[in-house]
């Protein structure tokens, strides 16, 4: 296996992940949306619990200020710990 793949999340999805949320922007110039995509449908196949998010205006640097991810955050985190 070279650095590459081993570095990939997407290699060591087995089917034993923790529910994920995945914030991505339609317009990030450093990832590829279609990066998460992947990643979400590969997590739900495998059986895991995924929710992907796209926002049509996050650029990467801002993923941590935007006001539109705060709450669907905190209602992924909610749900998640009150089970």
């Amino acid at each position: 296996m070279d650095e590459i793949e081993e570095a990939s999340p997407i290699t060591w999805v087995d089917g034993s992940e923790p529910p994920f949320l995945l914030i991505h922007g339609e317009n990030d110039g450093n990832v590829d949306p279609a990066q998460s995509e992947m990643f979400a449908a590969l997590l739900t196949e495998s059986g895991g619990a995924v929710e992907l998010l796209m926002q049509p205006n996050l650029i990467h640097d801002s993923i941590t200020t935007s006001p539109n991810v705060k709450i669907p955050i905190i209602n992924f985190l909610t749900e998640l710990f009150s089970e």
